[in-house]
């Protein structure tokens, strides 16, 4: 049997609980939604992400 990784767990959990298309990238895309729609800057939402390159943040933000 192999291992389940942290991210087909998310998956795994978001269909369990009935919500289509929910995936490990799903949190993050609504904390940095969150965070543009409380006027944060994109400097300190690029560093909560994790992310070197301030355009790897642009998919986060798409709704």
């Amino acid at each position: 049997m192999r291992p389940v990784t942290p991210c087909k767990a998310t998956s795994r959990s978001y269909r369990d609980a009935g919500i289509e298309g929910g995936s490990s990238h799903s949190g993050w895309r609504t904390m940095a939604s969150r965070l543009v729609a409380q006027d944060r800057d994109l400097d300190t939402i690029q560093s909560m992400l994790g992310h070197a390159d301030l355009e790897c943040v642009d998919p986060y933000l798409e709704s």
